[in-house]
């Protein structure tokens, strides 16, 4: 009964649902789903076509949707690649493309077909993590654009999430997987990925420590890492972690900008550090992809994305803002 059942909702799924053929480009899908039901069956049909097709599969979800999809697809999830998404990026949505990445190239350098499933956004993300989420999602289709041909869908909680989280999918996605099948999505806007590199953080609050520093002052900031971080109960391997990103940064504001600030304060939720210079980041992809072993330098972002809760960086004409953040609950 329970096979009949999987059948129906698979046939269900693929009257409404199946591309005819392969995808000529990578295409970026999202779905709004609405509860385990509908997330198991659009998304289990979902992966169960790309099997058919005989291609590569991967799922980055949370340990739950996990369980959910694998429950719904039997034996056939021993052919998908499960990620736990929240213990391999953390809070840090930055971290995300560099799965897919290595995924992208395993699976063509093999000449395989492959399809992936991530939901990078789930109820319980703070703000900033949402915020850097939509970053992200601007983000995936300036890195695969114009490479191989996949398809990714992004699940989105329509129950669990803020209602701006879900209209912002609308405008990070060109498609969205709906009912009536793949549609176009009306808000999407290639050139809405640099503005939201450019747009502003946050405020810092006024009584923020301040400490400008130059090119033979890292180590003052160093010095002033470890004692904002010395007010709080961290552990001594987090507080490292905390210096050698914000030693990184600052050497890149020094290099490149020819010297910088930063400003530290504690807010609700935790310790941030924000580095602000007068150079333009220009690509906005910096410290995403997993660097290149045969080329000197170029790693200082990409180490902090590795070793802080979340970073945050917004870069224009009118210069640079990195913020980093250590949680503390």
């Amino acid at each position: 009964q329970a096979h009949r059942k999987l059948t129906r909702l698979w046939l269900v799924y693929a009257r409404d649902h199946v591309t005819p053929s392969a995808p000529s480009r990578f295409e970026h899908e999202v779905l709004h789903y609405r509860g385990d039901e509908h997330f198991a069956r659009v998304v289990g049909g979902f992966i169960r076509e790309g099997l058919e097709r005989e291609e590569s599969v991967a799922v980055a979800e949370s340990p739950r949707m996990i369980a959910v999809l694998r429950d719904t697809l039997g034996t056939d999830a021993d052919d998908v690649a499960f990620v736990d998404l929240p213990e391999f990026a953390g809070s840090n949505p930055a971290r995300i493309i560099a799965f897919w990445h290595r995924f992208l190239a395993r699976e063509t350098a093999a000449a395989r077909p492959i399809r992936g499933v991530g939901q990078p956004a789930w109820p319980g993300r703070r703000e900033a993590e949402l915020s850097e989420v939509r970053i992200h999602e601007f983000l995936v289709n300036r890195i695969f654009d114009g490479g191989p041909a996949w398809r990714l869908l992004c699940p989105y909680d329509a129950d669990g999430l803020p209602g701006e989280v879900l209209d912002a999918s609308l405008r990070t996605h060109p498609v969205e997987l709906t009912a009536d099948g793949r549609v176009p999505t009306d808000g999407y806007r290639d050139a809405a990925t640099l503005e939201a590199f450019a747009a502003p953080l946050g405020p810092v609050p006024s009584a923020a420590d301040l400490l400008e520093f130059a090119v033979d002052q890292i180590s003052d900031v160093r010095q002033a890492v470890r004692q904002a971080a010395g007010a709080f109960d961290l552990d001594p391997l987090r507080v490292e972690d905390l210096v050698v990103a914000s030693s990184e940064i600052a050497t890149n504001s020094a290099v490149h900008a020819d010297g910088g600030s930063m400003r530290a304060w504690r807010d609700a939720d935790g310790l941030q550090l924000q580095f602000t210079d007068a150079g333009h980041m220009r690509e906005p992809l910096v410290g995403r992809r997993i660097p290149d072993a045969t080329v000197v330098g170029g790693r200082g972002v990409y180490l902090a994305n590795q070793l802080v809760d979340l970073v945050q960086i917004r870069s224009s004409s009118a210069g640079t803002t990195v913020r980093l953040t250590t949680w503390l609950a």
